[in-house]
């Protein structure tokens, strides 16, 4: 065999070995990226657990992302408002798990007027605990966009989740809470409308 033939078959081992080595490579980098995606999306729903869940589901996986508790009372119309808006937050949070007990059977006796109660937590420790829907403008200002604005402010949401951040939260809010304003406006308008008609029969 002529020295330039060997040459060419020594060149296309190498060449080989490259391939080899830069498709090995290619499929380690495609795995790390497919588990960092898994990771940052790992949840996205407001998800039931059982009292006999709560140590595992709640205080033990806050060790590695946040955790928003709701303790409700089933049929509690106030309580399934906020379940509601949480719903739609923890769609626009899928870092953060969002899970929901039955307060009477997570804290056997929890007082009814307590709920509905949030609670967060990070790392196995509460960091803020909300009763009640004044924190969130009360049931006539109840939306996604003000519970969010909470929790953004107490760190319970984990990352930016590609929404534009805490100034695209607060834009939100702010746009909810026109419109709602904007439809309380229109609706007591309509009220003084048809008592001034029935007055004038």
């Amino acid at each position: 065999m002529p020295e330039q033939e060997l040459e060419a078959l020594g060149s296309s081992d190498d060449e080989l070995a490259d391939d080899a080595a830069l498709a090995e490579l290619r499929r380690r980098r495609l795995a790390e990226l497919r588990e960092a995606a898994e990771r940052a999306r790992r949840f996205g729903s407001l998800v039931p657990i059982s009292a006999a869940d709560y140590i595992r589901e709640v205080t033990e996986a806050s060790d590695s992302h946040r955790v928003v508790l709701l303790m409700a009372h089933p049929g509690n119309e106030v309580c399934e408002a906020l379940a509601a808006a949480l719903s739609e937050v923890s769609r626009r949070n899928e870092r953060t798990k969002f899970v929901r007990v039955v307060a009477s059977e997570a804290v056997p006796g929890y007082p009814r007027r307590l709920c509905p109660t949030l609670i967060v937590y990070w790392k196995g420790d509460v960091v803020k605990s909300v009763s009640g829907l004044e924190p969130f403008g009360g049931t006539s200002r109840l939306t996604p966009e003000n519970v969010e604005l909470v929790l953004e402010s107490c760190g319970a949401l984990d990352g930016e989740e590609g929404k534009g951040g805490a100034e695209a939260r607060k834009e939100r809010a702010l746009h909810a809470a026109a419109e709602a304003m904007a439809s309380q406006l229109a609706l007591e308008e309509q009220r003084e409308a048809e008592e001034k008609a029935e007055d004038a029969d």
